[in-house]
C-alpha cells in the first residue's frame, strides 16, 4: 500500500493534519530573505487537499536567544523579526490560497496571527478530539508549552538528546 493509499482509508473524521512551519525571515549579506515559498505552499495544500487533509498548521519563527547564538556562527547571517504587516499580508496569501483548496490554516502559537481573516487558533495538542477518537481518556486541561499555545495536556514521547534530527536547521526550538 502506498502512503497515498493509506491516508484514504482514515476515516472521515479531523484526524490527519499537515504542517508548514515555522515561516522564517532572515538577511543574509544585508538581503532580507525567507524560506517561504507561495509556489511551494500551492503545491504543498493541494497535495494534502488530494489526500484528504483539511487542516494545515503554520507558525512562524520565534527568535529565541539559543537560536541567535547558532546564528551568530554564520558569516553575514542573521534572523530577524520581519515588519508585522508584512507577516500579516504573507498569511493572508496563504489562507487565501488554502482556501481554494479546501484547506483549514490554523495558528500554532502566534495569536498575533489570528488578526487574518480565516485563520483559525491551533491546538496541535487537542484532549477533546482525542477523547471523542480513543478509548482512553486523556487530559482536556489546557497545558501550553509556551506562550499562545493552545494545546491541552501532554506528554513529548520524543527525545532531543539521544535521538536528535539530523537536518539541523538553524531555527528549530528543539535543538540544544
Amino acid at each position: 500500500m502506498t502512503i497515498t493509499g493509506l491516508f484514504f482509508t482514515l476515516p472521515s473524521i479531523p484526524l490527519t493534519r499537515c504542517r508548514y512551519d515555522p515561516i522564517v525571515f532572515y538577511k543574509r549579506n544585508g538581503e532580507v530573505q525567507t524560506n517561504h515559498d507561495i509556489q511551494l505552499f500551492r503545491k504543498y495544500v493541494r497535495t494534502a487537499s488530494l489526500m484528504g487533509i483539511q487542516r494545515c498548521y503554520i507558525s512562524v519563527v520565534n527568535i529565541y536567544p539559543k537560536i541567535i547564538k547558532r546564528a551568530r556562527k554564520i558569516p553575514d547571517f542573521e534572523f530577524f523579526a520581519q515588519d508585522e504587516k508584512i507577516k500579516l499580508e504573507v498569511v493572508q496569501d496563504m489562507v487565501d490560497l488554502a482556501s481554494l483548496y479546501g484547506v483549514q490554516l490554523y495558528s500554532c502559537s502566534n495569536d498575533n496571527l489570528l488578526r487574518v481573516s480565516g485563520l483559525r487558533k491551533g491546538q496541535c495538542i487537542n484532549g477533546r478530539l482525542l477523547n471523542r477518537l480513543g478509548h482512553e481518556k486523556v487530559s482536556e486541561q489546557q497545558s501550553p508549552s509556551r506562550t499562545d499555545c493552545g494545546c491541552t495536556l501532554s506528554v513529548d514521547v520524543g527525545d532531543y538528546i539521544r535521538t536528535l534530527c539530523k537536518y539541523k536547521c538553524l531555527y528549530c526550538y528543539a535543538r540544544p
